[in-house]
């Protein structure tokens, strides 16, 4: 009886160490991604606190609290830590925008809203993230690399409100132009980050969203009524 319980054993057991290797490599990439987030945000605040210029790897490694040797493991570099953040902070805007704009719905005017709201949220318009877009913007024209993560013409934002405007004129028979609404959709979104950035007690989200819509709504009008007027 006590062979028969052990045979019976045996395989679970084996088993069992079977699965250690894989528990292993499962935590040490659970502890590796870990690191990288410690890192990515103790850079940041790094960066809002001395800038780019004065970020410095003993400065990040204090900020952190992990060793230089696991810095270089992950980085290997200053420059590569503050790539790192740019696309770090690039995904949080735009990871953002993408609920915003699946939470609103198949209605083109109801997504642009949503953009918009995306834009002025305190997931994006907050002290520490426009501090940090700032600050890679000012190291843009020395490191070209950085301003596809922080273009005032960002690529994916232009899309979004474009697609936006032309189902818009698909569904009511118009013909708004699309670029130019777009592009000045844009540069108010622009003005309300930089507005921020230099005014941010002064702030209002509210009345920024809603001189933001209005402006937006308006330019719909004008831009429906003149393509019919074409028309006739």
């Amino acid at each position: 009886m006590t062979a028969s319980v052990s045979n019976n054993l045996k395989p679970a057991a084996t088993a069992d160490q079977d699965l250690q290797p894989e528990a292993s490599k499962v935590k040490r990439i659970v502890n590796k991604e870990h690191h990288r987030l410690v890192l990515l945000e103790a850079t940041a605040s790094v960066m809002v606190e001395h800038g780019i210029s004065g970020t410095t790897i003993s400065k990040i490694q204090e900020a952190s609290g992990v060793s230089r040797g696991m810095i270089n493991l992950h980085f290997q570099s200053k420059d590569n830590l503050i790539l790192a953040v740019a696309e770090h902070v690039e995904e949080e805007y735009r990871r953002c925008r993408r609920r915003a704009m699946e939470a609103a719905g198949n209605e083109p005017l109801k997504t642009l809203q949503a953009i918009i709201q995306s834009e002025v949220s305190d997931t994006v318009l907050n002290l520490r993230l426009t501090a940090v877009w700032m600050a890679l913007r000012s190291e843009s024209n020395s490191r070209p690399e950085l301003l596809r993560f922080v273009d005032t013409r960002d690529r994916a934002f232009y899309c979004s409100v474009f697609r936006c405007l032309r189902k818009y004129n698909k569904l009511h028979g118009v013909d708004i132009d699309c670029r130019k609404l777009t592009l000045a959709i844009m540069s108010i979104a622009e003005g309300l980050l930089t507005d921020y950035h230099l005014h941010s007690d002064a702030f209002d989200r509210e009345d920024a969203l809603d001189m933001c819509w209005y402006a937006i709504s308006r330019m719909v009008v004008a831009g429906s009524e003149n393509s019919r007027v074409e028309e006739d």
